[in-house]
């Protein structure tokens, strides 16, 4: 999903922000009952969104980020980062 993030404070080894991303997904699926042999097929777009309300990076190359938001990707996102 593309975003965009809102740095509140953005130095060399720590950043606080907030997230905001959206975009869609795309479902295609064919349900087939055996008992009766009939099939049934679900095509949809739908939407999706991330609102990160708060999120916490530390480090310079490497940084380990934390989040805490609603949406797609969950109530509480960490990880590993590499920054250019």
């Amino acid at each position: 999903m593309p975003a965009v993030k809102w740095y509140w404070v953005n130095k060399n080894a720590f950043g606080l922000y907030s997230k905001g991303a959206v975009g869609a997904a795309f479902l295609s699926s064919t349900e087939k009952d055996f008992a009766t042999g009939k099939s049934n097929d679900d095509n949809g777009t739908y939407f999706m969104f991330q609102l990160s309300f708060i999120g916490v990076e530390f480090g310079k190359q490497f940084r380990g980020f934390t989040e805490a938001g609603i949406g797609e990707q969950g109530f509480l996102l960490a990880g590993i980062r590499y920054k250019f």
